[in-house]
């Protein structure tokens, strides 16, 4: 997430594990992302950007491969060079995904306040 200060902007990451929805995997070396017996769930992008004003961001959460069980998968945001408390709101939760549903969202509180800051991630 880029959240920006005046202009200035914070980047928020954050890592889903990947579900397996078959525990046995034929090679380990195959390429996982294309297995269909396994559900892949990740952000829609690699950032997200908005001014420290936007109030909160929109995460996007997409799933692909096996769609045909339910998934829940959990995130939570970790402190970078932002601070939970006095630039965002500590977030966290678990998503559940219904068979067939293939996209979820959350939120993220951006605190605005009127010290100039540079750039920060979380």
């Amino acid at each position: 997430v880029l959240v920006t200060d005046d202009d200035v902007a914070r980047i928020a990451r954050a890592q889903f594990e990947r579900i397996e929805m078959h525990e046995s995997a034929a090679d380990e070396e195959e390429d996982l992302t294309h297995d269909k017996t396994l559900a892949h769930v990740s952000f829609s992008s690699r950032s997200y950007t908005c001014p420290e004003s936007c109030g909160a961001i929109e995460i996007t959460v997409v799933r692909e491969g096996r769609v045909d069980v339910p998934v829940s998968v959990r995130y939570e945001t970790a402190s970078g060079t932002a601070s939970p408390g006095s630039d965002y709101v500590h977030t966290f939760g678990v998503l559940d995904f219904a068979p067939g549903e293939k996209e979820k969202k959350f939120k993220v509180e951006i605190i605005d306040d009127d010290t100039w800051e540079p750039d920060e991630l979380f």
